[in-house]
C-alpha cells in the first residue's frame, strides 16, 4: 500500500506543519506500508489500479465511515483484479497492520511506568458547552487514587476541568492526576505531539473529552491498541454527530 505523505520543501499548500522527514523520523510504519513523497508517489503508483471511493453503491468516505474498520471496507471498491473486499478479511488485515505500528525512539519519553488511564481533553472544544459532557460523572466512577494522565493541547481549559471535579463535594473517591504539560515553542512541538501519542499508547483506558464522540488523534490510538475507549459528550441535539459516536465504538 502506498501513502502519499507532503514534504515541506515540496508542497506550499500542505494541510500540516508535520512533513515527511520528520514522521519518518518518529514512526515505524508497517512492512506493507510505503509512506511517500507526492513525486515518489506518483512514481510508484503510475501503472496501478485506482481505489475507487465516494461512487454510486459505496458508503460515503465522510462522517468518519473511512476511519472506523467497521466501515472502512464499505467505502471503497478495490480494483477488479483483487478478489472483493469483505468485512472479515479487511478487519483481520487491518489489525494486523496496526499491530506493527510503532514509534521510534520512546526511551526519552518520561512517561508513568505504572498502570494509568488517559483522560484526552481537545482544547478547541471549550467551544461546547459543558453540560454537553458528562467527564466529572466518568471520572467518579473510577476506582479510588487511580493514576490519571491527563493529555490535553490546552492546559488552562484541562485545568478548569480538572479543578471543577476535584471541587466537587459529592465525588467520593479520590483521583491522582498527572498532566503532560504543552510545550508551545515550535521547536519542541512535534516532541509533546509524539509524547503524548506515546503515553496513549500505554494507557489502560482512555477517557475522551471532545464532542461528536470523536478525536482522531485519541481514536486511533484505541484502534490500533485495541484499548477501552470512552467519549464523555452526551448531546442529543445533534443526531447525525451522535450516529457517527455510536459507530465509532462498534
Amino acid at each position: 500500500m502506498y501513502v502519499w505523505w507532503h514534504q515541506c520543501n515540496e508542497d506550499v499548500t500542505h494541510h500540516s506543519e508535520l512533513c515527511l522527514d520528520e514522521v519518518n523520523m518518529r514512526i515505524m510504519w508497517p512492512s506493507n506500508l510505503h509512506v511517500l513523497s507526492r513525486k515518489d508517489f506518483y512514481r510508484q503508483t503510475v501503472n496501478l489500479s485506482d481505489i475507487t471511493y465516494n461512487t454510486p453503491g459505496v458508503l460515503m468516505s465522510n462522517l468518519s465511515f473511512d476511519s472506523v474498520y467497521t466501515t472502512a471496507w464499505k467505502t471503497m471498491r478495490l480494483p477488479s483484479k483483487f478478489p472483493e473486499l469483505h468485512k472479515d478479511t479487511f478487519e483481520r488485515r487491518y489489525k494486523e497492520v496496526c499491530k506493527q505500528f510503532r514509534l521510534k525512539s520512546t526511551e526519552n519519553f518520561e512517561i508513568l511506568s505504572v498502570a494509568y488511564s488517559v483522560l484526552h481533553i481537545r482544547g478547541g472544544d471549550k467551544q461546547t458547552d459543558s453540560l454537553e459532557f458528562n467527564t466529572k460523572l466518568v471520572l467518579s466512577q473510577m476506582p479510588n487514587r487511580r493514576k490519571i494522565v491527563v493529555i490535553t493541547d490546552d492546559n488552562a481549559y484541562a485545568k478548569h476541568i480538572i479543578s471543577e471535579y476535584c471541587q466537587d463535594t459529592q465525588n467520593n473517591n479520590s483521583l491522582d492526576f498527572s498532566e503532560l504539560s504543552i510545550v508551545p515553542q515550535s521547536s519542541a512541538k512535534h516532541e509533546a505531539l509524539f509524547r503524548d501519542f506515546h503515553a496513549l499508547m500505554l494507557a489502560d483506558e482512555i477517557i475522551q473529552n471532545s464532542p461528536a464522540g470523536w478525536s482522531l488523534f485519541s481514536n486511533v490510538v484505541s484502534v490500533i491498541q485495541t484499548t477501552p475507549l470512552l467519549n464523555t459528550w452526551q448531546s442529543h441535539t445533534r443526531s447525525n454527530d451522535k450516529y457517527m459516536c455510536l459507530m465509532s465504538g462498534i
